[in-house]
């Protein structure tokens, strides 16, 4: 009766066993599916990462393009200025000339002579 129940007792242990590793077998299997999910996963990152990577360095390079354009622009800017301000002195120093030739003329010229120089320079504009 002992050794029967010693059969029953490893009977039953040894299916106890074998549903455990067939468990057991199911587990790693998931374990093993899950590693190639995160594998793939892992892959795909990667080409996330590159594909960023990417991205920023062109967006760097269009910056930098737009930077150098606009110190060109700048510089253009600081050079159209020096350039007003020259136009300015010219204009301020033919407005003296003017008015300065303006009075000499108040007392040089009388209208009939004013008259024939109107006339001899609409004649010259014909021709």
């Amino acid at each position: 009766m002992v050794v029967a129940q010693r059969r029953k007792q490893g009977a039953g242990n040894a299916a106890v066993l074998s549903a455990m590793r067939a468990g057991f077998a199911e587990v790693r299997a998931e374990i093993a599916g899950v590693r190639a999910e995160i594998a793939g996963v892992r892959a795909e990152m990667r080409g996330l990462e590159n594909k960023m990577t990417a991205g920023f360095d062109r967006v760097d390079d269009r910056f930098a393009h737009v930077e150098g354009q606009l110190a060109e622009v700048v510089h253009d800017v600081g050079v159209i200025k020096a350039d007003l301000e020259v136009v300015k002195v010219d204009v301020g120093l033919v407005k003296a000339a003017v008015l300065e030739h303006s009075r000499m003329l108040k007392g040089k010229v009388d209208r009939d002579e004013v008259d024939g120089i109107v006339e001899r320079v609409v004649t010259r504009g014909k021709r």
